[in-house]
């Protein structure tokens, strides 16, 4: 188990567009890099996180004009916390299976991107809080 250095937080809030999944990849790489989490850590977590943005992008926020979407990310001393928040259309992500042998078979892209996020990190959640949609990713330390 890996002990990370301690409590640092960071947020940025970007328009919903294509550009924000890799924006926020890039910043959460740099500031994981900054806190001298493994290379590794931080690939795995900026990867579920462009994942989550990009889904975000496509389905809650569908090219609508004023739409957001916020990264918050905690570093504490047993993992990483990243929350990510938008005021789009709301998404319950539990209900969506993800069988991949199916997909696989149908060759239907549909759905990877949730099966990589959850193959990436310890726990994945949603939930809607002050009228916006939350994807909680978390790693352990």
């Amino acid at each position: 188990m890996t002990a990370f250095s301690g409590l640092c937080c960071y947020s940025l809030t970007l328009e919903g567009n294509s550009a924000a999944p890799g924006l926020l990849r890039d910043f959460v790489k740099k500031n994981l890099a900054d806190q001298g989490i493994t290379r590794q850590i931080a690939e795995d977590l900026a990867l579920a996180v462009y994942e989550a943005v990009a889904n975000v992008v496509e389905h809650a926020l569908d090219g609508a004009e004023g739409r957001s979407v916020q990264l918050k990310m905690v570093v504490e001393r047993n993992g990483i916390e990243v929350l990510i928040s938008s005021n789009g259309v709301s998404f319950a992500g539990e209900s969506v299976p993800v069988d991949l042998e199916r997909l696989i078979e149908k060759k239907s892209s549909g759905g990877l991107g949730l099966a990589l996020i959850r193959s990436l990190v310890d726990e994945l959640e949603y939930y809607r809080h002050d009228g916006r949609n939350v994807t909680r990713l978390y790693i352990k330390g």
